[in-house]
């Protein structure tokens, strides 16, 4: 066999059966950014090897080695690209094997060579990186292929992006881990794992992280009950309740450690009505048992004396624990008009214990706002518009159905460009936190059934593809998704527009990002990666010209 390597930008998904686009040399990057690339590769057979594969070597070359991480790109099997309602914005839409898992490729591992299939390594960029301009060559060679190098080409600049300000909570399944890793919930084996899913969604701009402080109330059919995942110990000895706190404080300590700064309290009710109290479990005369759950009425006298006598305890702790300003608290998921008085019954139960913190719900009806039901409202992409201008610290989110009229997501099928063109999206419109609801969701619809998204990426033909998780269980590690890298780069987009903006200011920055590629608006994205590329590009010429 013989060997060809092609450079391809980290906006690119290579599938095994088309030829990466091959006019990627290279790009620039603020010194303290993560930046990817990939290193497309394909094997052609030869009369000194017939059997269409061979392992072969890889080696790295460059002066900023130490600051690269490499993954070899992998395909998992679709059924279910997206929607019937599905736009030009995808890829493929047919079944087939799609790229996204990033499996880690360590120092003196062999890649596999397939005689007429593409695939890639992916190069990342991390830490800071002295600035200036620096060379990164990928060599591979094989006893039957021969020897094939490509090089790319980075302009470091000097300018660092300044901190994070987006809150970006993408939810974090405990029980999913659990149940796809065969761990018990919550023991030592569990938590070691558990942590590594912390690190990557932190690492990756994952910012908030929810807390189950009891079984989350979230994607279960009336009646039915999800494996329970409850940090708090609760205790009941007649009317009166008591709390321990030690699993909980242990979860903070660790969210801590990977890097997370803001936390959300589970949902305080039940999804889609706020009509049931969650389930809450608890010791009573020595036997542990569900004390709340469907059979509980949301704003009824017994549900409101617990949750009356838990605030009184969590709240002082969460100040002792330094991080009562940092918490944020939902009521119900996804309320609907038709919810609006369920929701405000629910609300008064809890308001004056929590007046002086943030309520915050995915929701699309702007009632809730304006009605002063939420003071901080989480808008769907689709009906963010009326959101706008009316409320002054808004949140956007969207789920796997939110996949037309151009509206951005981070299905396996789209292009990266639409999952990334998110962040330009919300600089715009001065968004102030982004919510999506699966990290590591492994359940399908209602959490009837777990899947393992290596094998189903779809959730058994349930969901598109992608739509509910962004990191792989795979043996004791979590993987991370191409899908998790491209959104943190729309973080990173904000940043640089945000340091852009500290000297030409907002609305300059704007007018110079739709110079490049016409109006941002929530269903518009750059019409190739190659102007997204230049979008990016234009941006860091203006700040090399303030900052550097």
């Amino acid at each position: 066999m013989s060997v060809r390597i092609v450079p391809a930008s980290g906006l690119e998904k290579i599938f095994l059966d088309t030829p990466p686009a091959g006019t990627y040399e290279g790009g620039s990057l603020l010194s303290n950014e993560n930046y990817s690339f990939q290193f497309a590769f394909t094997a052609y057979r030869t009369a000194a090897n017939s059997r269409g594969w061979e392992w072969a070597d890889f080696a790295v070359e460059s002066d900023i080695a130490d600051n690269l991480e490499l993954y070899v790109v992998k395909n998992v099997p679709v059924l279910l690209a997206t929607r019937p309602e599905y736009d030009q914005g995808y890829l493929r839409t047919d079944p087939g094997m799609y790229p996204d898992p990033l499996m880690p490729l360590k120092k003196g591992e062999k890649v596999k060579l397939l005689t007429k299939l593409w695939q890639s390594v992916w190069v990342r960029v991390k830490g800071d990186v002295a600035p200036g301009e620096h060379t990164v060559r990928l060599t591979l060679s094989g006893d039957h292929s021969g020897t094939a190098s490509a090089e790319v080409k980075l302009n470091v600049l000097s300018a660092k992006l300044p901190e994070q300000e987006l809150i970006y909570t993408n939810w974090f399944h405990c029980d999913c881990i659990a149940d796809l890793h065969h761990k018990e919930i919550f023991s030592d084996e569990y938590w070691t794992i558990m942590e590594k899913y912390m690190k990557l969604a932190a690492e990756n701009g994952v910012s908030m992280i929810l807390v189950p402080a009891f079984t989350p109330p979230l994607d279960t059919n009336v009646g039915a009950e999800r494996m329970t995942a409850q940090l708090i110990d609760v205790r009941k000895d007649g009317e009166k309740y008591s709390f321990g706190f030690e699993l909980f404080d242990r979860y903070i300590a660790s969210a801590k450690k990977a890097g997370f700064k803001w936390f959300e309290h589970s949902h305080l009710f039940t999804q889609w009505g706020a009509e049931h109290a969650p389930k809450v479990m608890a010791t009573v005369d020595g036997e542990y048992k569900r004390i709340f759950g469907w059979e509980t009425e949301a704003a009824g006298p017994e549900y409101s004396d617990f949750l009356h006598q838990y605030l009184d305890a969590l709240v002082p702790h969460l100040k002792e624990l330094g991080i009562d300003d940092k918490f944020y608290y939902h009521i119900s998921d996804e309320p609907h008009k038709e919810h609006l008085e369920n929701y405000r019954k629910a609300k008064a139960v809890v308001y004056d214990q929590l007046k002086d913190y943030h309520f915050f719900d995915a929701l699309s009806n702007v009632e809730f706002y304006k009605e002063g039901l939420t003071s901080t409202p989480v808008a769907s992409t689709p009906s963010i518009r009326d959101f706008v201008g009316v409320a002054d610290d808004l949140w956007a989110y969207y789920f796997g159905s939110h996949c037309f009229n151009g509206l951005s997501n981070r299905l396996i099928s789209m292009t990266s460009r639409r999952n990334r063109v998110i962040g330009m999206q919300m600089y715009k419109n001065n968004i102030k936190g982004f919510l999506q609801w699966g990290f590591n969701f492994y359940y399908t619809t209602r959490c009837q059934e777990i899947f393992d998204p290596m094998t189903s990426p779809d959730a058994l033909a349930e969901f598109p593809a992608g739509t509910c998780y962004q990191v792989y269980p795979v043996g004791d590690e979590a993987v991370p998704a191409l899908r998790l890298f491209v959104f943190h780069d729309a973080i990173q987009d904000i940043r640089a527009l945000k340091l852009l903006e500290s000297a030409i200011g907002h609305d300059a920055v704007v007018a110079l990002i739709e110079s490049v590629d016409g109006k941002i608006d929530w269903n518009t994205c750059p019409s190739s990666d190659e102007q997204f590329i230049a979008v990016r590009e234009a941006v860091n010429a203006e700040i090399a010209k303030h900052f550097c």
